[in-house]
C-alpha cells in the first residue's frame, strides 16, 4: 500500500522506479556510494570520528547521555519527530494522520517520504532492523 497525502495515494517506493515521462534512474545504495553520491556532503575525517564515537556507545542510557551533551533538547525531538514520520509512512498512514498524532509540517512529511523513496537507506536499514528485533 502506498503512502497517501490527504487520502491521495502516493506510489510506494517500489513502484516509483521507472514512473513518468523520464524515469529516474534508481541507484543501489553501494551504487551510489561506489559514484561517490553517498553522503558526499557529509563525509569527511570529523565526521567518520563522530559517527565512530556513536557506534562504541553501548547501552540505552550511554546513547541518552551522549546526545543530549552533544544535541539541544530541541535538535533530538526534532531527530525523534522525523525518525516517528518515517515508521508511519513505512506503515502506510496518511499525511493528515501523521501531522495530527505528531504535529510534523507536510514538508517535513515529504522529506522524510522522499528519504524513504530514493535515499540511501538510512531510514530502511534502521526500520527494518527494528522490526526484527521485535519479531
Amino acid at each position: 500500500m502506498g503512502v497517501q497525502r490527504d487520502d491521495v495515494p502516493l506510489v510506494p517506493a517500489a513502484e516509483a522506479r521507472g514512473r513518468g515521462s523520464a524515469p529516474m534512474p534508481q541507484l543501489s545504495a553501494n551504487e551510489k556510494k561506489e559514484a561517490g553520491l553517498l553522503n558526499s556532503k557529509l563525509k569527511d575525517a570529523g565526521m567518520d570520528e563522530l559517527f565512530r564515537g556513536v557506534l562504541s556507545l553501548q547501552s540505552l542510557e550511554e546513547c541518552y547521555n551522549f546526545f543530549e551533551d552533544l544535541c539541544t533538547i530541541t535538535e533530538l525531538r526534532a531527530m525523534e519527530q522525523r525518525f516517528e514520520v518515517a515508521k508511519m509512512l513505512d506503515d502506510g498512514r496518511i499525511y493528515s494522520d501523521i501531522v495530527r498524532e505528531t504535529g510534523a509540517s507536510t514538508a517535513t512529511i515529504s522529506r522524510v517520504n522522499k528519504c524513504l523513496t530514493y535515499g540511501t537507506d538510512g531510514y530502511r536499514n534502521v526500520l527494518d532492523r527494528l522490526k526484527n528485533q521485535h519479531e
